[in-house]
């Protein structure tokens, strides 16, 4: 829609409603994700992300028709409405804040997981088969079948 029909369709009702809901969606997902995170239930996010995605493509879209309000016209900032708007904004960022530790935490804890994997693997490998005097495992022919983790010249 051009900007200049969008201008007069909107008003401050208008935009602070759509706002709000976007806002609201948004925040639900994103408790939703880190319930999930919370309890380790990996698998179960995909959905999420997708609601995710919508959801905060909404609240741009609703950010932007704010900004495009504000180019035509001022906020009535004695609308009440504006209270309620600050308190939700004010949960999304909580929540918002809330998700990103959880996702950090997740991130590091499956980087662990791998490297205590490549740890536990490279261990095996050399208590099987050990290393020959110039440090390279002594079976050199098969070694890409039992680690992913050598080097070319078949050094761990």
């Amino acid at each position: 829609m051009p900007l200049q029909m969008m201008n007069k369709q909107l008003t401050q009702n208008t935009v602070i409603k759509q706002l709000n809901k976007a806002a609201l969606l948004l925040i639900s997902s994103i408790k939703l994700e880190n319930d999930l995170l919370e309890k380790g239930k990996i698998s179960a996010l995909s959905d999420i992300f997708e609601k995710k995605i919508q959801y905060l493509q909404e609240f741009n879209n609703s950010e932007h028709m704010l900004d495009i309000f504000l180019k035509s016209s001022n906020f009535d900032k004695s609308d009440p409405a504006l209270n309620k708007l600050k308190e939700i904004f004010l949960e999304l960022e909580k929540v918002n804040n809330r998700n990103e530790i959880l996702l950090r935490a997740n991130i590091e804890a499956g980087n662990k997981i791998i490297e205590f994997y490549k740890e536990a693997q490279k261990s095996k490998i050399t208590q099987n088969y050990g290393y020959n005097s110039q440090g390279t495992i002594a079976i050199s022919k098969n070694i890409e079948k039992v680690t992913p983790f050598t080097s070319l010249n078949n050094r761990v």
